[in-house]
């Protein structure tokens, strides 16, 4: 998943989201956070949720998850046909 890529959510609410910035490394991450918020520490997301995305949804408006949430669009089409062909 890259900026500017149209996204599923995976989870509630679910709907179509903008991916606007991917994160793959907890380092990375932590530098921006401190960077944007001086003094916030260490992310609440551990190592192994990333890639963490910043999202733009419809209802959540702009939005921080880690990316095992979300799935390409053609992802969230052939399983909606798997799930309407029982």
């Amino acid at each position: 998943m890259n900026p500017g890529d149209i996204i599923s959510q995976r989870r509630m609410p679910g709907g179509e989201c903008l991916v606007v910035e991917v994160w793959d490394d907890w380092e990375a991450y932590r530098k921006q956070l401190n960077e944007e918020v001086p003094g916030a520490g260490d992310p609440v997301w551990a190592k192994h949720d990333f890639p963490v995305l910043r999202v733009l949804h419809p209802s959540e408006g702009l939005i921080i998850d880690p990316g095992y949430y979300y799935e390409t669009m053609e992802e969230a089409i052939n399983h909606a046909k798997r799930m309407t062909m029982k």
